[in-house]
């Protein structure tokens, strides 16, 4: 795909996803929906949705732009939106039979305390739903199988 079409696409999601956030349809208050189908995962917003972050990946006190881009691919651009690499998230061993990741949610933080940022989102597939870590660079840290039960009541 040419480099800028790709761009182009991006901001327009940036747009749409925009002008969702301030019709107070974010990811971010959407509620967990029960199971492994599409919807809400336990880290809000649905497989399909495009989720932003900001965060400071590289340490130049500069922020970038994380994107989770329909489920299956990390997008990491600079402030001004231009793409620094976009990647197919990597699989993890227990999805060998999965065609294409299907990641549902979006945070970055330091969860180590060694002062680099991770990436973290959350995998949904025919194998369970696993709390995937990345490195600032995309590549698969850990991951964990959970196992949950929705509450049926009043948060």
């Amino acid at each position: 795909m040419d480099t800028k079409i790709a761009k182009l696409m991006v901001m327009a999601l940036m747009l749409i996803t925009m002008i969702v956030s301030l019709a107070g349809g974010a990811e971010s208050q959407m509620m967990p929906m029960p199971g492994p189908g599409y919807g809400g995962g336990m880290m809000g917003g649905g497989m399909s949705m495009n989720q932003f972050r900001v965060a400071d990946l590289d340490g130049d006190s500069v922020p970038e732009i994380v994107q989770i881009f329909s489920g299956s691919y990390l997008v990491i651009m600079d402030n001004e939106g231009d793409v620094i690499s976009s990647n197919p998230l990597p699989v993890i061993p227990t999805q060998i039979n999965q065609f294409t990741v299907r990641a549902a949610g979006l945070d970055v933080a330091d969860i180590d305390n060694d002062g680099d940022p991770e990436i973290i989102t959350e995998y949904r597939g025919s194998s369970g739903v696993f709390l995937v870590i990345l490195d600032r660079q995309g590549n698969l840290e850990s991951y964990k199988k959970i196992s949950f039960t929705y509450n049926q009541g009043t948060p």
